[in-house]
């Protein structure tokens, strides 16, 4: 496929997993349980691009 995913919290990775398991790139938990800060958006920003996945 031409795309991976990224779920943020345990409801997406959960429902996206089972349908497609083969797609998922990451995953974050622990995030969006309090008001979304920066440093959260960092964090995950730092990780897509360290995964060296090559996205458009």
């Amino acid at each position: 496929t031409s795309f991976k995913i990224i779920a943020i919290g345990d409801k997406s990775r959960s429902m996206l997993g089972r349908l497609f398991k083969n797609d998922m790139l990451m995953h974050f938990v622990d995030i969006g349980k309090k008001p979304p800060l920066f440093e959260d958006a960092s964090v995950i920003a730092q990780e897509i691009l360290k995964s060296g996945y090559q996205y458009d």
